[in-house]
């Protein structure tokens, strides 16, 4: 009922932002911040997955990138568990993920105790849930995407690391061979700046409007889906803002099957006691109908 209060909420008003005739939705960017801050913009992207979900009768599988805010031995972690939430399991597609193991290059278990730990997969669990109601036979891939600061510092590429480029390559090799629906959801927050952060400034206007502005260039890479654009544009100011979805967002630009970005809505959660923001995004990527 909670999050019925917080979609009613939060699509009041709001445009709809339907796929056109043609188009069917691939994926969806939603934030990992905690539901009561980014209510709009979970409500704005689960809104779009729900249409698509319960009007496709067949396998759906959604193939969930989140974000470990911890350090990881590699750059990628699955996980093979079942996913409880609230209203109930979320349980995994295992043949896709014995396949990834499989192709991938290193052990993507390896690491997989830091999902216990960790909220931004969690979070889009419940969010599926919800959204999904009643929709027969859906199954998740869990997977926590590892910090890419050593590509940023470093100039190099991701795709130069051979984890990164492998685990890419298996994962757009498991989609393509999956009989399944396959989506892709990215579960990440975007800028994190302030003293809470390491950062002396305080919450002026004019630091709100800097980061408001450096997201929209962000943003704008996001829907040219072009990954290398995106990372490159981080990189240039060697993470400046501190973007933690860097890598999540980076590896689904680069597997999704997307002919069309939007970015249907962008908010800040300012907190004034720790003169600290964190921003986030929802979007929405399509194909068209082949």
């Amino acid at each position: 009922k909670e999050l019925d209060r917080s979609f009613k909420r939060a699509l009041a008003g709001a445009e709809a932002h339907l796929p056109a005739e043609d188009e069917e939705i691939a994926g969806i960017i939603a934030p990992h911040i905690d539901f009561a801050r980014g209510e709009g913009c979970y409500a704005r992207a689960y809104e779009r997955l729900k249409r698509a979900v319960r009007s496709d009768p067949g396998e759906k599988t959604f193939v969930i990138l989140g974000i470990c805010h911890q350090q990881m031995k590699n750059f990628y972690s699955v996980c093979s568990k079942t996913f409880s939430t609230p209203m109930g399991d979320m349980a995994i597609d295992t043949e896709f993920v014995e396949q990834l193991g499989k192709s991938c290059g290193f052990d993507i278990f390896e690491d997989e105790f830091y999902h216990r730990a960790e909220h931004s997969v969690e979070f889009q669990t419940v969010m599926l849930k919800y959204t999904a109601g009643d929709a027969p036979d859906i199954k998740i891939v869990p997977v926590l995407c590892g910090s890419f600061h050593q590509f940023v510092h470093a100039g190099t590429d991701p795709s130069d690391g051979s984890q990164v480029a492998s685990f890419i390559q298996a994962l757009k090799e498991a989609i393509a061979g999956s009989a399944r629906r396959i989506y892709v959801i990215a579960g990440v927050d975007l800028a994190h700046f302030g003293q809470k952060f390491g950062d002396p400034n305080t919450m002026d206007p004019i630091s709100i409007k800097s980061v408001k502005q450096a997201d929209r260039e962000i943003l704008d890479a996001i829907e040219s889906i072009d990954p290398d654009r995106f990372f490159r544009l981080i990189q240039s100011e060697k993470d400046r803002w501190k973007i933690c979805g860097l890598p999540a967002i980076y590896t689904m630009l680069s597997v999704i099957d997307a002919d069309r970005a939007k970015v249907i809505k962008y908010d800040q959660d300012v907190d004034r006691t720790t003169e600290s923001l964190v921003s986030f995004a929802a979007a929405a990527l399509t194909r068209k109908i082949r």
